[in-house]
């Protein structure tokens, strides 16, 4: 029986089909995040193939560090002068720009983007409203930063199996870093009643890395 979608906009398409039955958050499992790393891979690796419209229209860069510390000192101004104080200063020391050719990155790279079906072991990437042109490391730093324990290996040679180019140790600290620094605020946003003690271990580990290049 055909169903009625109601009236088509002939400049998309939208498509609907039920992927996987759990993301890759609490899996413990190797393999699951190897096969992350291999999709994240295959995303790098379209970029050639990317039409010239839409290229244009994806935004160039990953976030600012001293963008995202603003933002974030906005918001702990009221609560916790002293956590904003130290974010403005930690954003300060980040670099600008991490190294690499610009390819086309997922933009929010983390497991719980990753679908995952236990039966076929199948896994798909989803949430794309923050893809961009960004250096890979944009991703991999991403991922690393909230991967379950023990499994950063098996993504990044997942990563390498399918063809991707993993960076430095250096380029991928920096990454971490700036991963690191754009979650920042989320213990906040989520209402844990730990989020001053996750804010401030979050800032210390940042201190205590540095001092960066820029």
């Amino acid at each position: 029986m055909e169903e009625d979608l109601g009236q088509a906009d002939p400049g998309h398409v939208s498509v609907q089909q039920r992927c996987g039955r759990q993301d890759l958050a609490a899996s413990s499992q190797p393999e699951d995040h190897h096969r992350a790393g291999t999709l994240l891979a295959a995303l790098h690796a379209g970029t050639p193939r990317l039409p010239a419209q839409l290229r244009q229209r994806l935004p160039d860069g990953h976030p600012s560090p001293h963008d995202l510390a603003r933002a974030h000192a906005s918001v702990l101004e009221a609560v916790a002068p002293d956590l904003a104080a130290r974010v403005l200063s930690v954003g300060a020391t980040l670099p600008c720009r991490l190294p690499g050719t610009p390819l086309l990155v997922h933009g929010d790279a983390s497991p719980d983007q990753f679908l995952h079906d236990p039966s076929t072991g199948q896994v798909w990437l989803t949430d794309f409203d923050r893809a961009r042109l960004a250096p890979a490391a944009t991703d991999l730093g991403a991922y690393l930063s909230v991967a379950p324990p023990g499994m950063s290996q098996a993504f990044l040679s997942g990563y390498a199996h399918g063809g991707g180019t993993v960076p430095s140790e250096e380029e991928l600290a920096t990454a971490l870093a700036l991963a690191r620094l754009s979650r920042l605020a989320e213990p906040l946003r989520q209402g844990a009643p730990t989020w001053r003690q996750d804010i401030d271990e979050t800032l210390t580990h940042l201190e205590d890395e540095g001092p960066w290049t820029q």
